[in-house]
C-alpha cells in the first residue's frame, strides 16, 4: 500500500513487526532515533518521521526522478540518499535491513508518483 503525498510516495513499512509503540519526542531528528526504538515505531509515529524526511529532500528526490527516469524508488539515510532502484523488491526486506544496519540509521523509501493516466489505471 502506497500513500501518495504532495510531489514524491511514501512508501509505509511493510511490517509494524511485536513490539509495543514507543512515544518519541516531538524535536527527534529522523536520521537519530536508534534502530531498536524505530523498528517498535507505531505507523502514526514512523509517518510523521517520514513526512519530515520528505519535506527535507523534496527537492533532492524530485531531481533524482526527473534526471533518472528510470529511478523508481529512493532510500534515504543519515541525510542523505543512499540508494536508487528502478524496483521495489530490490529495497525492501533483506536489502532495507542491511542498509539500515549498515548505517546504523533509520532509512525512508520514497517512490516516484504516479502520473495521473497511471493512477486512473489501477483503480
Amino acid at each position: 500500500m502506497e500513500e501518495e503525498h504532495k510531489g514524491f510516495a511514501l512508501i509505509p513499512r511493510l511490517s509494524q513487526g511485536d513490539f509495543p509503540p514507543i512515544k518519541l519526542k516531538e524535536e527527534r531528528s529522523p536520521f537519530t532515533v536508534p534502530l531498536d526504538d524505530f523498528e517498535r515505531l507505531s505507523f502514526n509515529e514512523w509517518r510523521a518521521l517520514a513526512l519530515k524526511v520528505r519535506e527535507l529532500f523534496k527537492g533532492e528526490v524530485d531531481k533524482v526522478f526527473k534526471e533518472d527516469p528510470t529511478v523508481e524508488f529512493v532510500v534515504i539515510c543519515d541525510g542523505k540518499i543512499i540508494y536508487t532502484t528502478d524496483d521495489l523488491v530490490n529495497v525492501y526486506g533483506d536489502k532495507l535491513k542491511d542498509l539500515m544496519k549498515s548505517k546504523g540509521k533509520p532509512c525512508y523509501v520514497f517512490a516516484r508518483p504516479l502520473l495521473t493516466e497511471e493512477a486512473q489505471g489501477i483503480r
